[in-house]
C-alpha cells in the first residue's frame, strides 16, 4: 500500500465484520487518533451479507501525524453494538519517508 498522508482526501477505509448486517442498523467507522481523541464517520454498507462497510476520507479527516487506531462498529437495534477487529493506520507528514 501506498503511504498515507496528513490530508489525503478519498482514501477507502474498509472494515469487515464477517457477520450478516442485512438487517436495519446504523454502521460507523470509529477512529482513534494518535492523540486518543475519538471520532466516528458514518459508513456506507458494501455487502450486507459478508458485512463489509466502508468510508472515504474528506478534507481535515486524517489531520494528524501517527498511528490511528480503526474500527468497524454495527448497531442494529441501539442497544446491541457489534465491534470489528482493530486495525492500525499510519499517517505520515508531507515529505516524509
Amino acid at each position: 500500500m501506498a503511504s498515507v498522508y496528513v490530508g489525503t482526501v478519498g482514501l477507502r477505509i474498509r472494515v469487515t465484520f464477517c457477520i450478516n448486517i442485512s438487517n436495519p442498523g446504523a454502521a460507523r467507522i470509529r477512529a482513534e487518533k494518535p492523540d486518543e481523541t475519538v471520532i466516528e464517520w458514518t459508513a456506507t454498507i458494501e455487502d450486507s451479507v459478508a458485512g463489509i462497510v466502508y468510508y472515504d476520507t474528506q478534507i481535515d479527516d486524517l489531520d494528524q501525524v501517527g498511528t490511528w487506531k480503526i474500527n468497524g462498529i454495527w448497531d442494529p437495534t441501539g442497544d446491541a453494538i457489534f465491534y470489528g477487529k482493530t486495525a492500525c493506520l499510519v499517517v505520515r507528514a508531507l515529505g516524509e519517508c
